[in-house]
């Protein structure tokens, strides 16, 4: 039963003779939802069904492709190039979902693994290389409230969720949402070229050792893992002074690009939808929303991550306020954000990106002499400031090599 299974694919399998490991998903006989998880899915399917979704509204035109501050040829360029990306990651294995199986399943897998993506196969398809994209909890998210709105109240949600599988939103996501749009890298290539893909808005790729496979008498791609821009954000802050040297040092400010205003950053009020800010964050494909009060003082942040544990069971949730969702199904993040100002050096930002496996970092108006003090502040947890910018790992790494487009 294709809709049961999961391939885990172990750093020494290859691509021509990979195991399927079977899993049952749950792992106890599956309950039912109920009686008042149906009426709210009802509730949800309601609110999605009478058109009261808000656009995204008042943004401006998105920012054009950032160039990079550095040369190509800089003394920052050459070091990146000497550095492979074996030398980035440690393989791991790696979970993969098979095309074919249902949402429920996929929601089910990710949520007991506490992972928010994976790459997705077709075994049944044609060459060494069976990877067809990268689908993650938005992707599904988003593609279940557009079902949802479109079955109407009367459907049955939890066969709906069974009946919809990865190859539906393949089909339909890859027409709205870039993130199964997917590139591979191999290990010996450099870090350089990584950042450059990951300039380019993708935020993780599967990375690949070319083998001698006997029994197919031809070199083929070994998947060795998945690196992540995170990652690469961990190793650039390890290895600041060698790597980034004098650019580490710099104030934000003076990184020409890496600042998005905030005319072009998508902001949410506490009280808004949260299915409304997820929708909108599927369509538009972006991954985060700052959460704001009525005079855009900058409360925290909504994203992705904020899915992570979303599930059938749960997934009525959505129909709550966007701030009852973020401290539902992410207790430990709650309302907080990290936020930085204008004189923030570059590695006090790498660091709390790294240290609190945050996405993204905020760029307010001021802080306290204290916050000032720490450089970076906790949304949340310090005082509320009035919301200027956003940095996010995609522009760190476009502001700094530039960005592939190659794909």
């Amino acid at each position: 039963m294709a809709g049961t299974l999961f391939v885990a694919v172990l750093p020494g399998a290859l691509w021509g003779a990979y195991e399927l490991i079977r899993w049952s998903v749950p792992t106890e006989p599956p309950k039912g939802l109920e009686d008042a998880q149906k009426e709210k899915l009802k509730s949800l399917s309601q609110s999605l069904s009478e058109g009261t979704s808000k656009p995204i509204e008042s943004l401006q035109d998105p920012l054009p492709p950032g160039s990079p501050v550095f040369d190509d040829d800089s003394a920052m360029a050459q070091t990146m190039k000497s550095i492979k990306v074996s030398d980035v990651y440690l393989p791991k294995p790696v979970i993969v979902l098979d095309v074919d199986m249902c949402i429920k399943d996929v929601l089910e897998l990710l949520g007991n693994k506490k992972i928010s993506s994976a790459p997705v196969i077709d075994s049944a398809g044609v060459g060494d290389n069976k990877i067809i994209g990268f689908v993650d909890v938005l992707d599904l998210a988003g593609y279940m409230l557009n079902i949802l709105r479109e079955k109407g109240v009367g459907a049955d949600a939890e066969a709906l969720f069974k009946s919809q599988t990865l190859r539906h939103v393949c089909d339909e996501t890859t027409n709205i949402y870039s993130s199964l749009k997917w590139v591979g890298i191999y290990e010996e290539d450099h870090l350089y070229h990584l950042m450059q893909v990951f300039g380019r808005g993708v935020h993780r790729v599967p990375v690949f050792r070319r083998v001698f496979d006997k029994a197919a008498d031809k070199e083929i791609d070994q998947i060795c893992g998945v690196i992540s821009q995170s990652t690469v954000i961990d190793y650039l802050y390890k290895h600041r002074e060698t790597v980034l040297g004098e650019v580490a040092d710099k104030p934000i400010s003076e990184l020409k690009n890496m600042i998005i205003p905030r005319p072009y950053i998508y902001s949410v009020h506490p009280e808004y939808p949260a299915w409304n800010a997820f929708e909108n964050l599927y369509r538009a494909r972006m991954s985060a929303a700052a959460i704001v009060s009525d005079d855009d003082i900058l409360l925290g942040n909504i994203s992705t991550s904020h899915l992570k544990g979303v599930r059938l069971s749960n997934f009525s949730t959505l129909a709550d306020t966007v701030q009852q969702v973020v401290e539902t199904l992410s207790p430990e993040k709650k309302m907080n954000a990290l936020a930085a100002h204008f004189d923030t050096p570059l590695h006090y930002i790498l660091y709390h990106l790294k240290a609190t496996h945050m996405h993204r970092c905020w760029v307010v108006e001021h802080c306290s002499d204290e916050a000032k003090k720490l450089r970076v502040v906790h949304v949340g947890r310090a005082e509320k400031t009035k919301l200027l910018g956003l940095i996010t790992l995609t522009d760190i790494c476009k502001v700094l090599v530039g960005s592939d487009t190659a794909f």
